[in-house]
């Protein structure tokens, strides 16, 4: 009896058995399934910040290219102003002088012309006298005389008909010589002076029509000039709401890594995980609240060889975490002579994101509005999720998108956008989230 019994119970179990097999199997593959999804659903979500956030830095080369060539132009245009205001200034000068000589000219035509009313008195005078001395000839019967004289056609003539007579005293010679030398001298300063006038007027308004042309390039300039500094505050407002859009879409991004769950951070770390387990490269895992606040504790690395960034200057002067009214993101690397010194690669990358137009590389108590408040910096990508970020540079050595090796230079320590004094803020991050870069030392 008890041995049918078991043997029954022996044959439920194996009719059952198979039934009870694909019911675990479908509930396990539902729930990996629904884990890929999620998993799926997150690096996709990811992905199309990242998305924007690429598409948005590539505006900002744009505007800030554009921005570059206008200011550019602006120089070059308010060199070409200067220049005209210049050469105006020189003709104004130069007309100022003609105007000077135009004015002497004419006082010293007016006094020619008085001396030649006086000069025409004395030989009016004199013709009187030479008068007198024909009505003596006529007088003292010396017709053959009178009859040349009289018979002169103008007055030149009778000058020349004059000298034909052989017969004057030599008193009438020097007389008629005289009167000779007056007119003809006269009539040469004269001629002289009037010439010089029309030389010094046409002089004057080639001078006027020079300044004119230059005047009316002036104003053309300033025209252009007015355009381009319009142009140039677009370009800064396309630029600063392009930062702001970019910032926006990285709180978007830092407010969406804190939202997610604790499940969800636990797929992903296993996914980077298995990755870098198959790539023989280093591991990552993720514990603690993951509130996403940028403390020690929300992110574990295990230390993958990064190079000191500022070598031979180990000094931090803050710390990850920092109270400033904000955590503090990253360590602040300083020392004494620390200016210019080289900023490293801490490992292989790629720039990922750079800026270099910051000249405010002085201490200041607030920020100069350059680079986000990082002035110069460089951003590099690694591998694995990882990212590496240099602040307040002096100047970079490296360009977007450049590929670098660990130990390269990519720029020089300064104190540009918000920066008290000379140092290196230095920031490590994993997938957008900043961890405490000693971590790795």
């Amino acid at each position: 009896m008890y041995k049918k019994l078991i043997s029954a119970l022996l044959v439920l179990c194996l009719v059952c058995s198979p039934l009870l097999v694909p019911s675990f199997s479908a509930d396990n593959e539902k729930e990996t399934q629904a884990a890929t999804q999620s998993a799926t659903k997150s690096d996709k979500k990811t992905k199309s910040y990242k998305s924007k956030i690429s598409d948005l830095r590539s505006k900002e080369k744009e505007y800030k290219e554009r921005l570059k060539k206008t200011r550019e132009n602006i120089r070059a245009k308010e060199q070409y102003s200067s220049a005209l205001v210049s050469q105006i200034n020189e003709l104004t000068d130069e007309i100022t002088d003609a105007h000077i000589k135009v004015d002497k000219l004419k006082t010293r035509i007016a006094k020619k012309q008085k001396a030649i009313r006086n000069s025409k008195k004395q030989i009016e005078t004199q013709m009187k006298t030479l008068r007198k001395r024909i009505r003596s000839i006529y007088m003292a019967g010396d017709t053959s005389s009178l009859e040349i004289i009289l018979g002169a056609k103008d007055f030149g003539d009778f000058i020349d008909k004059l000298e034909l007579i052989k017969t004057l005293s030599s008193y009438d010679q020097k007389l008629i010589n005289s009167l000779k030398t007056k007119l003809q001298v006269i009539s040469k300063e004269k001629k002289s002076l009037v010439a010089a006038k029309a030389k010094a007027e046409s002089y004057q308004k080639l001078l006027t029509s020079k300044q004119d042309k230059l005047t009316k390039l002036l104003k053309d300039n300033e025209d252009i000039l007015s355009k381009l500094y319009n142009d140039q505050n677009d370009a800064k407002k396309l630029l600063n709401n392009a930062n702001s859009q970019e910032s926006e879409i990285q709180g978007q991004l830092s407010a969406y890594y804190n939202k997610l769950d604790e499940k969800e951070k636990a797929e992903r770390a296993k996914r980077i995980a298995a990755a870098k387990a198959a790539e023989k490269q280093s591991t990552f895992t993720r514990g603690g609240t993951g509130s996403g606040s940028g403390s020690s504790d929300s992110i574990h690395v295990r230390r993958s060889g990064f190079l000191w960034p500022v070598p031979g200057y180990y000094y931090v002067i803050s710390k990850f975490g920092e109270d400033r009214g904000y955590s503090h993101k990253g360590i602040d690397i300083t020392g004494s002579g620390i200016m210019g010194a080289n900023v490293v690669a801490a490992f292989d990358g790629k720039v990922i994101a750079c800026n270099d137009d910051c000249i405010h590389n002085w201490g200041k108590s607030g920020s100069c509005g350059c680079g986000g408040g990082y002035g110069n910096y460089v951003l590099i990508e690694h591998a694995n999720g990882k990212q590496t970020l240099y602040g307040h540079l002096s100047a970079t050595t490296v360009s977007l998108n450049q590929k670098v090796t660990k130990g390269m230079t990519i720029g020089y320590v300064g104190s540009t956008g918000w920066s008290t004094g000379a140092h290196l803020h230095f920031e490590c991050r994993y997938d957008g989230v900043p961890y405490n870069p000693m971590q790795e030392y």
